[in-house]
């Protein structure tokens, strides 16, 4: 298998993915909180027809009979899409997949002859859908890995039936080592929206202050609440400001959080819309990623997208582990082992201890503009 590392400017090149039909699968719908899949439908919209297949929802038995979509106008040129699936799938698995795939292949296929001179590309990030696809040779297919999807059992069938595998980490890449389809390593991308600050939705309320931005949960490999309360307890010159939606809170950690709320220094914010998280981010001295420390999970721990966001704003960053961004640990963000080491590259960062590399976030910014991105995956989609 051929690995592609992206690590250089495309400017020069004009994209080959552009007047395209597109149909981009995710198991998240679309809505305020974009990951990585909403920002692809965002960036490809901007040259492409878009349709942004939402999560199939549980199915029930009036869906033996649902063949209608439900479409929702984002913007003139992008679409959110929700279906239902015509059989459930949690009996008789693989046939039951067969038939949905291909049913709601065929519903998908009344959007495409509306576009009748627009090649399509299937863009999936979901690995459980359109495993089949009845006019597949009519089609290009990119299976789009962003998290550890080898625990589905179609995984391995669809990254066969892809024309590219694109991975956003060397990590996520191995387990398809053995295919022969060729695999490019894509990280995470900024947009240029990113980069314009809306000085009228700037609140200096946040000034100087702490702040993570991203999904609240617990788990093995969850949020460290107890790192969060030892942060305000320690820097009670400023804000510890938290922005996101609560996904899940254990017992445990619903006791924690409930305790860090009652912090005087403490500001939490429900999830904005991701394509004004720029205003925020501006404010901040230091950005975090607190996740619980794990040698069993630490393989979760990929480039994350928030640490994009972070970077877009030219803020220092202190994380837990994260794979594929240790070249520049030390420079723009500094990983920490434990609790102690993170409370300690904090202060250091609070406090003007350590030298911010600016060269070295801006050379990453260029490098990975989803626009340079959008345009490296075109390139090896049409050349494979």
């Amino acid at each position: 298998m051929t690995i592609l590392l992206t690590n250089a400017l495309m400017l020069e090149k004009d994209s080959k993915i552009k007047n395209k039909l597109i149909f981009i699968t995710s198991i998240e719908n679309w809505g305020n909180t974009w990951f990585s899949k909403q920002h692809y439908a965002h960036e490809l919209s901007k040259n492409n027809t878009v349709y942004f297949l939402n999560g199939v929802p549980h199915w029930r038995i009036k869906d033996l009979f649902s063949f209608s979509l439900n479409i929702t106008v984002i913007n003139e040129t992008l679409y959110s899409v929700s279906y239902r699936n015509n059989f459930p799938i949690r009996i008789f698995k693989g046939f039951f997949l067969f038939l949905n795939d291909t049913l709601n292949s065929w519903k998908l296929k009344r959007i495409i002859n509306q576009y009748p001179n627009k090649p399509v590309i299937f863009w999936l990030f979901d690995p459980g859908r359109f495993i089949t696809i009845p006019y597949r040779d009519k089609i290009k297919l990119i299976y789009h890995v962003v998290d550890p999807y080898t625990r589905f059992k179609t995984d391995k069938l669809l990254a066969k039936k892809a024309d590219i595998i694109v991975s956003v980490s060397k990590k996520l890449a191995e387990p398809y080592a053995s295919h022969t389809i060729k695999t490019l390593i894509i990280p995470h991308g900024i947009s240029n929206d990113a980069l314009t600050i809306d000085e009228k939705n700037v609140s200096s309320d946040l000034t100087d202050c702490i702040m993570y931005v991203g999904s609240i949960y617990s788990g093995p490999y969850g949020i460290n609440f107890e790192l969060l309360n030892k942060i305000a307890d320690v820097f009670t010159d400023r804000k510890l400001v938290i922005i996101g939606k609560i996904i899940d809170l254990s017992e445990e950690a619903l006791v924690m959080w409930e305790a860090l709320k009652k912090r005087d220094n403490f500001l939490y914010i429900n999830e904005v819309h991701s394509n004004t998280l720029q205003n925020y981010i501006i404010l901040a001295k230091v950005c975090i990623i607190p996740y619980i420390y794990s040698k069993t999970y630490q393989h979760l721990f990929h480039s994350s997208h928030k640490f994009y966001n972070y970077i877009a704003q030219f803020k220092p960053v202190v994380s837990c582990m994260l794979h594929d961004l240790e070249y520049l640990n030390g420079k723009v963000i500094h990983i920490a082992s434990n609790d102690d080491e993170f409370i300690t590259y904090l202060k250091a960062v609070v406090y003007d201890e350590i030298k911010y590399d600016s060269s070295t976030a801006q050379k990453f910014i260029n490098d990975n503009s989803y626009d340079n991105h959008i345009k490296e995956i075109g390139e090896f989609l049409y050349k494979n």
